[in-house]
C-alpha cells in the first residue's frame, strides 16, 4: 500500500468502511454492506476536488487536493481484500457505477475480481 495514506476500518453489525487519510485529513473511504459469508462493496470513492471553487482552495491551500492516481482506491481495495480474508468471507461483489465504466473494469480486474459485461464484479475471496 503507499506509505503516504493511513487506512482505518470501522465496523458494525451490518456496514464496514475503510477510510484513507493523509496528514489527519480525510481523502478516499470504501463502504461495504456485510452479509452472512460475502460482502457488497457499495461505494469507493477517492476525492477530486477538480470543480471546487477556486475562492475555496484559495482560503484551505492542501484541503483541497485531487487525490485521484495516487494509489488510494487501490490501497483501499487491498485493505478491503485483506479484511475479507481475516473474516473468513467467501467472496466480495458490486457493481460499476460512474464515470469511465471501461476503464473501472480494467482496475478491477487487476484485483483479481471477475466483470461481466454488465458491470457486476465478483472477486473469491478463499481462493487468494
Amino acid at each position: 500500500m503507499n506509505c503516504l495514506f493511513t487506512y482505518k476500518t470501522s465496523y458494525s453489525t451490518n456496514f464496514l468502511v475503510i477510510t484513507a487519510g493523509k496528514n489527519g485529513l480525510p481523502v478516499g473511504a470504501a463502504k461495504v454492506v456485510k452479509r452472512v459469508d460475502s460482502w457488497v462493496l457499495a461505494d469507493i470513492k477517492v476525492n477530486n476536488f477538480r470543480n471546487t471553487n477556486p475562492w475555496r482552495k484559495m482560503r484551505s491551500p492542501g484541503l483541497f487536493q485531487n487525490y485521484r492516481k495516487q494509489g488510494v482506491g487501490s490501497g483501499l481495495l487491498k485493505t478491503l481484500i485483506s479484511e475479507a480474508k481475516q473474516a473468513g468471507i467467501s467472496k466480495i461483489s458490486g457493481e460499476i457505477i460512474g464515470e469511465h465504466p471501461e476503464m473501472l473494469k480494467k482496475w478491477y480486474s487487476r484485483f483479481g475480481f471477475i466483470v461481466d459485461s454488465k458491470g457486476r464484479i465478483e472477486l473469491k475471496v478463499k481462493e487468494q
